[in-house]
């Protein structure tokens, strides 16, 4: 509209070619959007393809939609709707739609404190690295080391899959709070894990008042509890048999 109703002055200028380019670009690129490809990131057309032609990625899609909305909300993912979190798992396509999804059933399951179904969607996640991108290529190769720590008592399988992380500075400093907590608390080191603790008791209170902050405020409460009960405990965490490695 502004290069076809320009006021005749300003089509002598270099105003006009620019809205011209500037206008073909968008064209262009709404178009290429409109192109169904990506396997680690997907295109618009990618997405209306799916609407189109996958009842169940499409259904798979939504129950995504609706727990990335519970956990806006506050809500710990120990209570997100079972039929949706079985939903996100349903389809084993290698895509990173299903990553993603057993990504959210394996944080509903370790906040539920169940360690053999969080070592099953975790394992998956690892399956899929290829189809993620990069930086959750990082973020579940932490999340390994937390789980080898924390589930399994192994520092040692714990530091192989911390030293995959090449960025660590990709991670919040509070997920890289909370590996080093279970490091420690794999090494029997509590004095480490309650001061990595506080570290992190005080990173959450300086967030914004926010649902999500009350979400980490509580789950937080509760893990320095169960650190302390392992201290008291003085046992090594019993191995549960997952058989994934670095």
């Amino acid at each position: 509209m502004f290069v076809n109703f320009s006021p005749p002055p300003l089509r002598t200028t270099w105003v006009q070619p620019v809205a011209a380019g500037f206008s073909l670009l968008s064209f262009v690129t709404t178009g290429l959007s409109l192109v169904p490809y990506g396997s680690t990131l997907r295109s618009d057309g990618a997405r209306i393809w799916m609407l189109c032609t996958s009842v169940r990625g499409t259904r798979r899609w939504i129950a995504a939609a609706a727990l990335a909305s519970q956990q806006r909300r506050g809500i710990r993912p120990r209570a997100w709707k079972q039929t949706w979190l079985k939903v996100v798992c349903s389809v084993r396509d290698a895509s990173v739609d299903e990553y993603s999804g057993n990504m959210l059933a394996y944080m509903a399951a370790s906040d539920r404190k169940d360690a053999a179904q969080s070592a099953t969607f975790l394992e998956r996640c690892l399956e899929l690295m290829p189809s993620a991108q990069l930086i959750s290529r990082e973020l579940v190769a932490r999340e390994a080391s937390y789980f080898c720590a924390w589930f399994r008592g192994d520092a040692i399988e714990a530091e192989r899959w911390l030293s995959q992380v090449k960025r660590l500075r990709v991670a919040t400093p509070l997920v890289q709070i909370r590996t080093n907590i279970a490091l420690s608390c794999a090494r029997r080191d509590f004095d480490a894990a309650f001061a990595g603790w506080m570290k992190g008791a005080e990173f959450i209170e300086r967030l914004p008042r926010t649902s999500i902050k009350s979400l980490l405020q509580e789950s937080w409460r509760e893990w320095g509890d169960e650190i302390r009960q392992r201290q008291g405990q003085k046992t090594r965490p019993n191995d549960h048999g997952l058989g994934f490695q670095a």
